[in-house]
This record gives C-alpha cells, sequence and structure tokens, in this order.
C-alpha cells in the first residue's frame, strides 16, 4: 500500500502526534464516523510524549489540583461531537453516570446522580479521566471495525519532513526521539501546549503556571508573589500557590455562607498581586448550557451577502450591527440603560464605556456582586442574559473572525479583552477563593496599563514590575518571584521545539498575512508593531500559523499539489480562532478533518452512524435552542470558500 516506501520504514495510513483532547478527538471521529477504505487494512499510528493517554496537559493529574476547575459545564462537556442536542445527554454526564457510587466519592463528586451536574463545572482531572476512558473506547471501537492500531506511550516524534515520490508515496517521514523513523500517508498534529520562558536568565520567574508542583516547589512559605495575568490562566496560579501556603475554610456568619482564606504557620506573609493591561478579572460563570435562545441576526444567512459584497471580508462594524441586534432582542431589561444612539454607536464607544466602568468599580464590589448574580442563575436554571448570549456566539466569533480585514483586527483586537470577560467566565468554585483572598488581603489586582517593565531584583533576588500611565506618574514593586499567566502562545517561531522547527525549515508551515481593504488603510497602519511588508504588500500578522479552516490543516509555505494535508489543533491556530472556548474548538476541528479524510477517499463512510439532527430553528425552553451554530458556521466557510471569498488568502 504504502509501495517502496514500506520496504525501508514501517508505514502507516494515518499517524496521530499527542494523545491529549484533540488527539482524542480525532480518534473518535474516525471510530464513530468511519471504516477502513474497501475493508481493506488502514494502519493508525498514535504517538504520546507521555505516559497518559487522553488527557494531554490541561486535564492531566499532575499538571492540575483538584481546585482547578475547568470554564466548561458538564452539560456542555463532550470528545464525540460539537452539538449536544440535549446537555442532560452530553457524553460526559453519560459517562459520570456509568461510574460507580464509590467511585465517585472518591473524586469528590456526589455518589447519587445530581441535577446540578448540568450546570457544574468540574475539576480538570476528573475530565482528564473521562477522556482516558473514552481514549480506551475509541481504540476498541477502532479495532473492532478492521483498523489496526498502535498506541505508543512515551515517544516524542522529533521532525517531520515530506517524502517526495509517485503520487502513492507522498507523505511524511516522523523521526522519534530514538532515531527510528516511520513512515504516514496523512498526519494529525495534536502535539498541544508548550512554553515560552520570555526571561530565561531571571531565576526567580516562572514561565507558566504549569505544572502547579514545580510553581509550589519554586516558592516559599510566605512570599510576595507577583502574577502577570488576570485572565483564567492567572486564577489557577493564584489558587496553585493558595494551596501551598494555605487553606479554604467555610464557615456561616450572619445567616450566610462564607469561605475564608486560612495561611498555615510561616506563611502569615503570604501575598500575591495580578498584573494586567487592564487589569479586569473576567465574569463569574451562570447557567451556560446551550439552552436559552437561537440566533436570529449573527447567522450564515446575514453573513454570506455582506460578505460577498465586500470582496471576501466581514466589515467590523457590519458584524457589530448584527451582534446589536441580537443583543437588544435578547436582553431586554439592558434597553433602559443603552444610550440614545444605540443604534449608531460604536462598537469601540461601547467597550470604552464598559472598561471604564468596571475600572471605577471596586474589584471586590464587582466580584461580590457577579458572585451572587451567578448564584442566583445557578439557582433558577436561568442564563445571565448578556452572558449567554456571548457565551452561545463564540463559534460564530471564531469563523467571523477570519473575514475580517487588517484593520479590522487591528481594531478587533483592542477590545479583544473585554469581550472574553463574558465570552470565557469562570466558575463559582474558584470565584469564592479568588474573592476570599481578595477580602482577606491576600489577592489584589493591579492595573499597568501598556507601559510596564520587568526587571531582575537586587542580587538577583526577585522580580521587579515598573510602570507608568503619563511622564508624571511611575510606579513600581518588587517581589520575590513572579508567574507568567498570560496565556499560551502562537508564534511559532518562537516554540523550542525541535518538531515545529523542523516543520518550518521544511516549509510546511507558514505566517498568518491578513490584507488590508485597501493601499490607504495600510499606509494608516504602516506603524503598528504586527504590520509586515511582503512581497511590497502590507499586512497584517498576527500569532499563529495558516489554516485551511475548512479541514483544519496547515498551509504550507511552499506548496506541493501532491502533498497531503497536515492536520492540525493547538496554539497556532491562535491567530485565526477568535476565542478558543471549552471543548468544542478541539471536536470541531477533529470533525472537519476526518470529513476531509473521508471526502478524499482514504477512508469509508460509515452509515450506520447518524447524528441527530439540529433542532434548529427551535426557541424557548427546548433541547439546544441555539441550534448546531459550529455545524452552521462551518457550512458558510465552505460555501464561501468554493466561491473564492477567503479574506486571509486574498491579494491586494
Amino acid at each position: 500500500m504504502f509501495g517502496d516506501m514500506s520496504e525501508s520504514l514501517p508505514g502507516y495510513d494515518i499517524a496521530i502526534v499527542g494523545a491529549g483532547a484533540y488527539g482524542t478527538a480525532v480518534l473518535g471521529q474516525i471510530s464513530l464516523q468511519s471504516l477502513p477504505k474497501d475493508r481493506q487494512e488502514c494502519r493508525v499510528l498514535v504517538a504520546e510524549s507521555s505516559q497518559e493517554l487522553g488527557p494531554g496537559m490541561p486535564y492531566a493529574k499532575h499538571m492540575t489540583i483538584p481546585d482547578h476547575i475547568v470554564n466548561i459545564a458538564g452539560g456542555c462537556t463532550q470528545i464525540t461531537a460539537t452539538y449536544i442536542p440535549l446537555s442532560e445527554q452530553s457524553d460526559f454526564l453519560i459517562w459520570l453516570r456509568s461510574l460507580s457510587t464509590k467511585h465517585r466519592a472518591s473524586l469528590e463528586i456526589d455518589e447519587a446522580e445530581s441535577p446540578t451536574w448540568l450546570h457544574k463545572p468540574f475539576p480538570r482531572f476528573v475530565v482528564g479521566l473521562y477522556l482516558s476512558d473514552r481514549f480506551k473506547q475509541f481504540v476498541v471501537a477502532l479495532k473492532k471495525k478492521g483498523f489496526t492500531v498502535d498506541v505508543r506511550k512515551r515517544t516524542k516524534v522529533t521532525s517531520v519532513r515530506l517524502t517526495e515520490g509517485k503520487l502513492d508515496t507522498h507523505g511524511y517521514e516522523l523521526c522519534l526521539e530514538k532515531g527510528n523513523k516511520v513512515f504516514a500517508k496523512y498526519l494529525f498534529l495534536a502535539i498541544g501546549h508548550w512554553a515560552y520562558n520570555r526571561f530565561p536568565d531571571f531565576p526567580r520567574w516562572l514561565p507558566s503556571p504549569f505544572p502547579p508542583k514545580e510553581v509550589q516547589e519554586k516558592t516559599q512559605l510566605g512570599w510576595n508573589i507577583g502574577i502577570l495575568g488576570c485572565s483564567l490562566s492567572a486564577i489557577d496560579a493564584a489558587l496553585t500557590l493558595s494551596k501551598k501556603n494555605g487553606s479554604f475554610q467555610a464557615s456561616h456568619q450572619s445567616g450566610a455562607n462564607t469561605l475564608k482564606f486560612v495561611p498555615i504557620k510561616g506563611a502569615e506573609e503570604f501575598q500575591m498581586t495580578m498584573y494586567g493591561r487592564k487589569a479586569l478579572l473576567p465574569q463569574v460563570m451562570g447557567v451556560v448550557v446551550n439552552k436559552i435562545f437561537a440566533h436570529k441576526y449573527l447567522t450564515p444567512s446575514s453573513f454570506i451577502p455582506i460578505i460577498e459584497a465586500n470582496d471576501g471580508f466581514m466589515p467590523l462594524d457590519d458584524f457589530w450591527n448584527l451582534l446589536k441586534r441580537e443583543i437588544y432582542d435578547e436582553v431586554p431589561h439592558l434597553r433602559p440603560h443603552f444610550p440614545d444612539d444605540w443604534e449608531t454607536v460604536s462598537l469601540e464607544d461601547v467597550v470604552s464605556k464598559m472598561k471604564m466602568l468596571l475600572q471605577a468599580t471596586d474589584p471586590v464590589d464587582r466580584l461580590s456582586r457577579e458572585l451572587e448574580e451567578a448564584k442566583e442563575s445557578l439557582i433558577s436554571g436561568v442564563p445571565l442574559l448578556l452572558q449567554n448570549v456571548f457565551y452561545q456566539s463564540y463559534a460564530i466569533f471564531d469563523e467571523a473572525f477570519n473575514y475580517f480585514s487588517a484593520e479590522d483586527r487591528i481594531r478587533f483586537e483592542e477590545i479583544k479583552t473585554e469581550l472574553h470577560l463574558l465570552i470565557g467566565p469562570f466558575p463559582v468554585q474558584n470565584a469564592e477563593k479568588i474573592l476570599s483572598l481578595m477580602k482577606g488581603g491576600y489577592l489584589k489586582v493591579t492595573r499597568i496599563g501598556e507601559d510596564y517593565k520587568i526587571d531582575e531584583g537586587e542580587d538577583r533576588c526577585g522580580v521587579k514590575v515598573s510602570w507608568k500611565f503619563n511622564e508624571e506618574s511611575s510606579f513600581e514593586a518588587c517581589h520575590d518571584v513572579m508567574v507568567d499567566a498570560t496565556g499560551q502562545k502562537g508564534v511559532f517561531e518562537k516554540d523550542p521545539s525541535p518538531l515545529t522547527k523542523s516543520l518550518n525549515e521544511g516549509k510546511l508551515i507558514s505566517e498568518i498575512l491578513v490584507p488590508f481593504r485597501n493601499i490607504s488603510e495600510s499606509e494608516r497602519h504602516e506603524n503598528h508593531p504586527n504590520v509586515v511588508l511582503r512581497n511590497g504588500a502590507k499586512y497584517f500578522r498576527p500569532s499563529g500559523a495558516l489554516i485551511d479552516m475548512n479541514n483544519f490543516s496547515l498551509v504550507p509555505a511552499a506548496e506541493d499539489p501532491g502533498a497531503p494535508p497536515i492536520y492540525y489543533m493547538g496554539p497556532f491556530t491562535i491567530g485565526q480562532v477568535a476565542f478558543p472556548q471549552d471543548m468544542s474548538v478541539v471536536t470541531t476541528a477533529a470533525e472537519r478533518s476526518v470529513e476531509d479524510l473521508i471526502e478524499r477517499g482514504v477512508l469509508e463512510r460509515d452509515d450506520s452512524y447518524s447524528a441527530e439532527q439540529d433542532p434548529m430553528p427551535m426557541y424557548g425552553w427546548l433541547p439546544n435552542a441555539k441550534g448546531d451554530v459550529s455545524g452552521q458556521m462551518g457550512k458558510m466557510t465552505r460555501i464561501l470558500s468554493s466561491k473564492g471569498q477567503n479574506s486571509q488568502t486574498k491579494e491586494l
């Protein structure tokens, strides 16, 4: 089957590098949707660098602590498919119900099934156990269908090279850590997170909040610790450090349950400071399962004519006008607070007012109020309406993002933080702990703006942060240690792994170049740090690598018509996925890539598999009223691509 190549290298039809969430989702899609072509042998290799199969870095037990909670409700958690027709039947909840009461108790989960599971986010390591179970299940299912599955743990792939030859021997040579090599016709890269150390010479600078055990070992009791970032990663870092220095104790005072952080002996001076350009914590998460509304305006039927009329671009102002109409219809209680010019007000004006209001509000007061609102939402089962519009729209943002022009991408980057407060909220369990730390004086949140600097402390002991808002005001603070919690980086040139370097050297990966609408816009933004000159034209270059969103494959720098695609999901999608939210971005990538293999004739469709039909356009309290948004947006991209309307590849 592999021609001459099979005589020199072990050959596989499909290789999956990485057995985390994406690798597991790919296995799942192959096992559910396909059969070996013409019932012939189909060999699948799974190479995982660690001992664990399924969870990957975000959900592995050694990379988390029980305090690390996912910001995904149980009813929204699923690795088998993006679309969940009925939240009560999410695959994660099905797995949870299958566990014995004793097993659940050992995980500190209700022994008996509880209605709260639907809306409750669970510890990350519990989701990791679910992924491990499903990985095993998918391998068994593949073998039953006639696939040969070779799973190799503790196997690191160090390089990938495109092989050239006859059409049937085009594929990829994978070099393994100990010098062994294998050949694969089709390749999935599911290599996951990587850490970038911006200050490798600072002994008191920790480049990542993970693994938590390492962070705890490199800090001492009672230290004054800085955390760069205010998002979900920063919250995890604060919980990791709190775990080392004390405990959270519940009490009942004045008719209400309260949580108090109590430091252990020797940690009485423990203190943390989160630093952020805007210093805004995410909103607290209420009910987010997919059951509240169906989109009326943010739909492919609205987008396609706009994109076609604008030469493949979705003007941000047009997108904003549709979003305003969605908000107006779905969040009626906010209408009295809308400005008189709501129909014409710009996105920047609304976000600026929102930011000013949030920054003028005491962080403790804001978190206390949002925590109570979220708790009421969870008790009533009714979502926080504005949060629900944004949370249920992340797949729409992700797809529409790819049709923004360079000038609109620059605008969007400026307001993305404020939007992410609503699209990426954090769970009540974590919010209660963060609030208790703030009330006890163990945590504060500080805005440092854009003009800040990080230096090593005197005698290499500690880290100093300095910032200023204008020439007259400057500030500085020193910490015993500082943690970089600004999140995953997407610039592939900075990834130190030999595998990524081989992709770059082999021109199997390329930069994202977003075109401007016209020459005058490119000249107006020519001094922006992310504007680059390529072949005589100016482009906006975000982080990440260019991805074909139709099938989530890397677009190579050097075109080779005979080269099979390299399917990819991971940090390099940052430049083309606006808000990587919950597990659905992983399952979306797996669905599109495996569907591509079926359409190419590599695999045969399993006609016995049928996903439940999308109930769109239902309204009200009916199963998943929002419908299969991710699937609908994927169809939109395929339609536009077939017409050549893809702004990411459009030339000036």
